[in-house]
């Protein structure tokens, strides 16, 4: 659902949406996590049932996409918090289990790896872990993802059409994905009076996107871009933190990042990509 609110938030521009999923998130947080445990039911004040899998994946997907349209790192560090439990509690011998470790009253610790009407956790992880790696650049889980794709070959190859989800992530890796850099004067007087820190003012002043995995949608200078790219992910850097004088963007693709520019000078012409190429009849002035 967080997912799904913060997707159609972007794409229908519905703030409500937005509101929305952080408010289901906040209650997650709050409510659904304790000391760094995911439980799934919440009634007076109790909570009970330690989540599977299937129930971490979801939720760090959810918050994923979450930070993708708000750029507010508080969900991706709840994302990468967890992330780094769920391979703690769910990941061994190269494989998630559907039980974490800590759950003590089960006879076998079963694993499900084909999707079926939904995608399988196992599977969901994956392409998490790949989008993570992509967002913050650590190795860990890439090396996670790697060896679930090892474990898992000779099944993929068997029967590939019950692992969508998990070629997908493959496809990502392979092909190094759209990633956007963006390193931002996140105290900015001029454009946040209360001096908040409110990302969104900030970008909507300098860097217009539409964030989400499957579309971005730049504004410079009234030149548009607009084409769909289902492995897009954009991290969010402070510019005084990194030494940067200005507000300014790289654009990363096929594993290769380009130098940073400044935003004002930033043009459609500064994305490669064969998707930019297809759809070129989308720019607008």
């Amino acid at each position: 659902m967080i997912a799904t609110l913060s997707m159609g938030a972007n794409i229908l521009n519905k703030r409500e949406y937005i509101e929305k999923a952080e408010e289901i998130g906040e209650f997650i947080i709050n409510k659904l996590i304790k000391d760094g445990r995911l439980y799934t039911s919440y009634k007076d004040g109790k909570i009970r049932n330690k989540g599977v899998l299937d129930d971490y994946a979801y939720v760090i997907w959810g918050f994923i996409e979450l930070f993708q349209v708000t750029l507010n790192k508080k969900w991706l560090n709840n994302a990468q918090n967890l992330m780094d439990s769920m391979i703690d509690l769910f990941f061994d011998d190269g494989v998630l289990y559907l039980s974490g470790s800590d759950v003590n009253d089960l006879p076998i610790r079963t694993k499900n790896v084909y999707d079926g009407a939904i995608p399988s956790g196992n599977n969901i992880s994956v392409f998490n872990l790949m989008r993570l790696y992509s967002i913050t650049n650590n190795d860990y889980y890439k090396d996670v993802f790697e060896e679930i794709i090892y474990s898992l070959k000779t099944d993929i190859e068997k029967n590939p059409l019950a692992f969508i989800t998990l070629i997908s992530g493959l496809i990502y890796d392979k092909s190094g994905g759209l990633h956007i850099n963006l390193a931002l004067d996140l105290d900015n007087k001029n454009i946040n009076k209360n001096n908040n820190k409110d990302v969104n003012n900030i970008i909507n002043k300098d860097i217009n996107i539409n964030k989400n995995i499957n579309k971005i949608s730049i504004n410079i200078a009234k030149e548009k871009l607009s084409f769909w790219n289902p492995f897009l992910t954009i991290s969010l850097l402070d510019k005084d933190s990194e030494n940067f004088n200005e507000n300014m963007v790289s654009v990363c693709e096929n594993m290769t990042c380009k130098p940073y520019k400044k935003i004002d000078d930033f043009l459609y012409d500064d994305i490669d990509s064969k998707i930019i190429k297809l759809t070129n009849k989308n720019v607008e002035n």
